[in-house]
């Protein structure tokens, strides 16, 4: 037994771990986040789409933090981030244009590209992006803003 109270094998399996430990408590409660703001957005209406102050947060606080989120190796969060990910482009497309864009290249195909993301994370970017090319008004809508405009990510390339 160590000074401090535990005992060193462990301590030595803690420091040794590939992983770091997940406290369920912690992750129990980013998920129950993630899902109340999921359901704020899925009934929001346009008082949020149009306050500077809201889109202001979205774009400063949450977006980088899905940004994180979707990158976790936990999957309910990843999942549940993509899916806020994809209702934000759904409903503040206009608002979130530089936002959508690095996204797209952060995340889906990054993760795509990379022989490090494990598989779960692959199907959950496949199947946003799969979400994402379900609607063509959204796909002409990427064309138009991304690969028509010169100061955009050309993102069909």
């Amino acid at each position: 037994v160590t000074a401090l109270g535990g005992s060193s094998t462990a301590m030595a399996a803690s420091f040794f771990s590939a992983a770091p430990a997940v406290d369920p408590l912690a992750l129990s409660s980013k998920i129950l986040s993630l899902d109340l703001i999921l359901s704020v957005f899925e009934h929001c209406g346009d008082a949020f789409r149009n306050g500077d102050k809201f889109i202001y947060a979205v774009q400063s606080y949450l977006c980088v933090s899905l940004l994180k989120n979707c990158m976790s190796n936990q999957t309910a969060v990843a999942h549940l981030s993509l899916k806020i990910f994809l209702l934000l482009v759904k409903k503040f497309k206009n608002q979130l244009k530089a936002e959508i864009e690095v996204f797209v290249l952060n995340i889906f195909l990054r993760v795509l590209e990379s022989p490090n993301s494990p598989f779960e994370q692959k199907v959950l970017v496949l199947e946003a992006l799969r979400a994402l090319c379900a609607d063509p008004q959204m796909l002409t809508q990427l064309f138009l803003n991304y690969d028509c405009d010169f100061d955009a990510v050309n993102l069909y390339k």
